[in-house]
């Protein structure tokens, strides 16, 4: 059928190459994870700075250990479908659908600010036009 045969050649250095670049992250990763961490924990106060100043009828659940906001747009007075296609038509912004997470979602959106702040800040005008 034209299918190559399995290699364990190939697994072994695919495990060698992990097994070789977890052991220098876990060695010398400290700095470079206080480093984004810090990194990201500025990007959660400027979202959430942001909202507070200029979307304060969405609200944002700050994020315990993540780079992912829940963003509760029912202040807004959009249907659920509604926000979501102004997001995306009008915003050209895609964020994850609340309701992927089950009916308590309704209402609400995930958006991940594991980013540059530039991108941060122009998704976050995106919403706000969308919003608006």
């Amino acid at each position: 059928s034209g299918s190559k045969p399995f290699s364990f050649a190939i697994v072994a250095r695919v495990l060698l190459f992990g097994h070789v670049t977890l052991k220098a992250a876990y060695r010398y990763g400290a700095g470079w994870l206080e480093e984004l961490t810090r990194y990201l924990e500025g990007n959660v106060q400027f979202a959430l700075d942001y909202f507070e100043r200029e979307l304060p009828q969405i609200k944002v659940l700050k994020p315990e250990g993540s780079f992912l906001l829940w963003l509760d747009f029912r202040g807004t007075g959009l249907s659920h479908e509604a926000c979501g296609e102004r997001l995306v038509k009008i915003g050209k912004v895609g964020l994850n659908d609340g309701l992927e997470f089950g009916e308590e979602g309704r209402g609400f959106r995930r958006m991940n600010i594991g980013c540059p702040r530039c991108v941060l800040e122009d998704g976050l005008e995106r919403i706000k036009r969308a919003c608006l």
